[in-house]
């Protein structure tokens, strides 16, 4: 299922979760274990789970904006929500140019 949206030279950063673990060893990407819990979080000093624990807040902060969405919207929903977490001053033209690759 990830096979695709991994590259083969990433690491993958998680709490060490069972199925990572096998993920990371059947994909032979390299697999950087973080448990917040037992003080772990940073490694190396660049490898955290921070962002990847904040982002499910942060999406569902702006979802309720919305007071819900409809299901079969949601992709788009998503695409407006990366639109803006990657760009910090939208203009005009980025803001059309994602409107047109919306369905």
């Amino acid at each position: 299922m990830l096979e695709n949206k991994i590259a083969a030279n990433s690491a993958v950063c998680s709490d060490g979760f069972l199925s990572y673990l096998k993920m990371t060893q059947d994909m032979k990407v390299e697999h950087k274990i973080l448990n917040a819990g037992h003080g772990k979080r940073v490694k190396e000093g660049v490898f955290h789970i921070q962002n990847v624990n904040a982002y499910p807040s942060r999406l569902h902060l702006w979802i309720n904006t919305f007071r819900g969405v409809a299901t079969k919207y949601l992709p788009n929903y998503l695409g407006w929500f990366r639109f803006f977490e990657a760009h910090d001053n939208p203009n005009e033209n980025s803001i059309l140019a994602m409107q047109t690759q919306l369905t």
